[in-house]
C-alpha cells in the first residue's frame, strides 16, 4: 500500500488560490473604508468638541459667572504633537485632548491648528475642511457651502 505524506501540488494551488481571493477582497474592503473611519472619527470629535463648548458655557451660568472662551487651547500653531481642545486659562474643555498634527504630515483623521481660532481636520491626506472658533457665541464651524462641511454635519 501507498502512503502518502503531504499534499499533492494541486491541494496546494487551491488553497493558495483561495487564500489569494480572500486576500484580495480583504484589501479592496479596507482601502475603501478608511475615509469611511476618518470622517466618522472627524465626526465624533467635532461633536466632543461641541459638547465641551456647550457644558463649558452652561457651567459659567450656572456659577453665575459670565465669561468669554478666548481660546480653545494654547497649543501651538502647526506643530505635531501638541494638545488641542483642551481649554484656556481656567476653563477646562476636553480631558482627553486630540493630538496635534502638521499639515505637512496630516493623513485622514488628524487635525491640526492654523491659527489661533481655526483648526483643520483632514479626512485624508489630500481630503480636508477648516473650522473656525468664534468666541463671541462660542460655535465651532465650517463652510457650510463646502460639501465635506455639509456631510460632517450628518
Amino acid at each position: 500500500m501507498n502512503k502518502q505524506n503531504g499534499f499533492t501540488v494541486l491541494e496546494v494551488v487551491v488553497v493558495v488560490l483561495i487564500l489569494s481571493i480572500v486576500a484580495g477582497v480583504g484589501i479592496s474592503k479596507f482601502y475603501y473604508t478608511q475615509p469611511v473611519i476618518h470622517t466618522a472619527k472627524i465626526k465624533s470629535d467635532i461633536s466632543l468638541i461641541r459638547l465641551a463648548l456647550s457644558d463649558a458655557k452652561t457651567a459659567s451660568v450656572l456659577k453665575n459667572e459670565f465669561f468669554q472662551i478666548k481660546s480653545l487651547d494654547n497649543a501651538q500653531i502647526n506643530i505635531p504633537n501638541e494638545n488641542l481642545f483642551t481649554g484656556f486659562d481656567d476653563i477646562k474643555l476636553l480631558s482627553y485632548p486630540i493630538i496635534s498634527s502638521t499639515s505637512k504630515d496630516a493623513v485622514g483623521g488628524n487635525w491640526v491648528k492654523m491659527s489661533n481660532d481655526t483648526y483643520r481636520a483632514y479626512v485624508s491626506k489630500n481630503d480636508f475642511i477648516d473650522f473656525k472658533y468664534n468666541s463671541l457665541d462660542n460655535s465651532f464651524e465650517c463652510d457650510y457651502a463646502i460639501d465635506l462641511c455639509k456631510e460632517l454635519r450628518q
